[in-house]
């Protein structure tokens, strides 16, 4: 079997037998347990920034068919450098390897939760409002953004529904985080926050235009992965401070309202949206 152009073997080795002798080291405690980790997470660190730099080289490179005599050792050097990089990521990844298997426990985050109590004391219409204005700031962004989307990316129905499951998906795994944020904020500046809800809408169409005019070439159609990663960016802004803030209300208000009411206010604002839009 030949080297090929990437010296996959070689370097693979050359760690394997670098690292075992530094484990060596340690065993004979020439070496301390920190030091030793110390030496194997700077290596992390150089690695991975040589190989993430010259990987944006070649990004940029590509991208706007630039002219660069040494590209090709770029490459080679990108790629050997990456070898390296992957396996100090699998030393790395032994040194934690508890930490993803073992069984959290589910007991402790139960009482946590229980000792939660509601802190925020609104008026029965304050109540109403503050759930509604959500929904119907909500729906109306999504369905602004959605159309300013399909727009710049010249999208189908593929991007509908590409934009449509990322916005519910980030919306969830926020109301997740709402649900177990054990800080309290208060009423002011949870306005405050509404007040940016309001307004981010307009700041990623505008981050929008400027990724049509500055980062896309003329006539360039972005793909579905390149698409995907910009409606991620662009959207979490959006989404992830309304579904966080929805799941927290619900939690912190003080109201003997079941909490079922709270979504049929969020979905009656939706439906003022459509009523007033139309």
């Amino acid at each position: 079997m030949t080297q090929g152009p990437y010296h996959l073997i070689s370097i693979g080795l050359l760690f394997i037998l670098g690292y075992f002798f530094s484990l060596l080291m340690l065993r004979m405690q020439l070496i301390q347990k920190p030091d030793h980790r110390k030496v194997w997470n700077i290596g992390l660190l150089l690695f991975f920034c040589s190989t993430a730099l010259l990987g944006f080289l070649l990004a940029v490179k590509v991208n706007y068919k630039l002219e660069i005599s040494w590209i090709e050792d770029a490459m080679l050097w990108h790629v050997n450098l990456g070898i390296g990089f992957a396996f100090i990521a699998l030393f790395h990844l032994t040194w934690h390897l508890n930490y993803y298997l073992k069984k959290r426990s589910r007991h402790r985050g139960s009482i946590e939760r229980e000792n939660w109590t509601p802190h925020l004391i609104v008026t029965p219409m304050q109540h109403k409002l503050l759930f509604l204005l959500l929904g119907y700031i909500s729906i109306l962004s999504q369905m602004v953004l959605l159309r300013e989307f399909i727009k710049t990316f010249h999208g189908n129905e593929l991007i509908i529904g590409v934009f449509l499951a990322l916005w519910m998906t980030l919306t969830s795994a926020a109301a997740w985080a709402g649900v177990r944020y054990r800080k309290k904020i208060g009423l002011p500046s949870i306005l405050r926050v509404y007040l940016s809800l309001g307004s981010a809408a307009l700041v990623i169409y505008m981050l929008l235009i400027l990724i049509d005019r500055f980062l896309f070439l003329p006539g360039y159609e972005p793909g579905t992965m390149a698409s995907m990663i910009y409606i991620i960016l662009l959207i979490s802004i959006f989404t992830l401070v309304s579904g966080f803030l929805f799941s927290y209300l619900t939690r912190a208000v003080k109201t003997d309202i079941p909490d079922a009411r709270n979504y049929m206010l969020d979905s009656l604002g939706h439906f003022l949206e459509d009523f007033f839009l139309d």
